[in-house]
């Protein structure tokens, strides 16, 4: 399947037509459901340009859960992801599919 507007992607559930707050920063009240997902890994494709910026408070929330993450233009996160889904990892995708 093809989308063309944000998607979240985790193990149990496809989330597509992401709607974050507006501008280019990921905010943790983007990723509500995240820390209920029980996740190894979270990729984020920061977009086809790398623009979409990791928030502080979301690099604190990751880090006080233990969640290991990487942040990449989109392209290179869907390998990222695809390697550690293959790889047996339970992982989230969080990509931001323009700019």
């Amino acid at each position: 399947k093809e989308y063309t507007r944000d998607i979240k992607i985790y193990p149990d559930e496809v989330v597509p037509d992401w709607e974050r707050e507006k501008g280019h920063t990921l905010k943790p009240r983007d990723i509500p459901e995240l820390l209920e997902k029980d996740l190894d890994y979270i990729v984020i494709g920061c977009g086809v340009l790398g623009i979409l910026k990791i928030g502080a408070k979301v690099k604190k929330l990751f880090e006080h859960h233990g969640l290991g993450w990487s942040a990449l233009k989109t392209s290179k996160a869907v390998a990222e992801y695809n390697k550690r889904v293959k790889a047996g990892e339970r992982v989230g995708g969080l990509f931001h599919l323009t700019c």
